[in-house]
């Protein structure tokens, strides 16, 4: 009955709802295939990182990129393959990064060559654990396509359902398509994000820079050209130091700000700590308010 009402599914043909009806089961089932964040009080609100995009905003030198990093390996103790394309750090930089946050390794260690040798060794006990994480160098020329394709790659060789592509941000990838209108660049970096969403409905984290009246502030007007962001992301994140909770040494005290929430609540906070030392975020205590 269904091959009947709309035999091949064409898109120029309206479709009955027997024929669509295969395709939102499926949507249904692998929506429910989230990437946890390993951060309690955040996934409790949004069940983790479900298929869509997710926006991860901040003023500079906050810790976005080192969140967003902690997020991947954290889906690969789960065996959970993560795409990383950065237009900031390099690959290389990323890696180290990586193999310090998750062998421990403090930053003080890593000026001396014993802590060099120490990140080595790090690297080989734990490659299969950090295998799943993949790094690609952002330029113009690179698309969403090129991420999703490349996570759905990776995924074909873990024999994973699921992934993350993190986009490390999109500001720079929107000022390096620019041509005289950054706005349309950056609405164009978005459309594409949508379509790597689509191709291998997996989620989506950008990292985003946000204006300046929103660094004390978090709003959904922090976000730069919000326009887009606001009505597409299916989730917003911003993240802010708050300075009414007193750490001392290397730490510092952030809060997450769920500002968009299509699964649920939005305007929730989450506590966060961050160790400098190690490169790691925790969470202060416990879950959201």
């Amino acid at each position: 009955m269904t091959e009947h009402i709309n035999p091949q599914l064409d898109p120029q043909i309206p479709a009955a709802i027997p024929a669509l009806l295969p395709q939102f089961l499926q949507l249904q089932r692998s929506a429910r295939a989230t990437v946890p964040t390993g951060i309690k009080g955040w996934d409790s609100h949004t069940g983790g990182l479900f298929p869509g995009l997710h926006i991860l905003g901040a003023k500079p030198n906050v810790g976005k990129t080192t969140l967003a990093l902690q997020i991947c390996l954290q889906a690969a103790k789960s065996g959970l393959p993560s795409l990383f394309l950065s237009f900031d750090e390099s690959p290389a930089q990323l890696s180290g990064k990586a193999v310090a946050m998750a062998s421990g390794i403090g930053q003080s260690r890593l000026r001396a060559d014993e802590g060099l040798a120490e990140l080595e060794e790090a690297a080989a006990r734990l490659h299969d654990q950090l295998a799943p994480v993949r790094f690609l160098g952002g330029h113009a020329e690179v698309s969403g396509m090129t991420a999703a394709d490349g996570l759905l790659n990776l995924m074909k060789l873990s024999g994973k359902q699921s992934g993350l592509i993190v986009v490390d941000f999109l500001q720079i990838w929107a000022a390096r398509r620019s041509v005289g209108d950054f706005r349309k660049a950056t609405s164009e970096c978005v459309a594409e994000l949508q379509d790597a969403v689509r191709t291998a409905n997996v989620p989506v984290l950008a990292i985003c820079a946000l204006n300046r009246e929103g660094y004390d502030k978090p709003s959904m007007s922090a976000l730069r050209e919000s326009s887009d962001l606001e009505y597409l992301a299916d989730t917003v994140t911003l993240m802010a130091e708050d300075e009414s909770r007193s750490v001392g040494g290397m730490r510092k005290a952030l809060t997450l700000h769920l500002v968009k929430n299509r699964r649920g609540p939005a305007g929730r906070q989450v506590h966060l700590l961050f160790d400098g030392e190690v490169g790691k975020f925790h969470e202060d205590g416990g879950y959201a308010f």
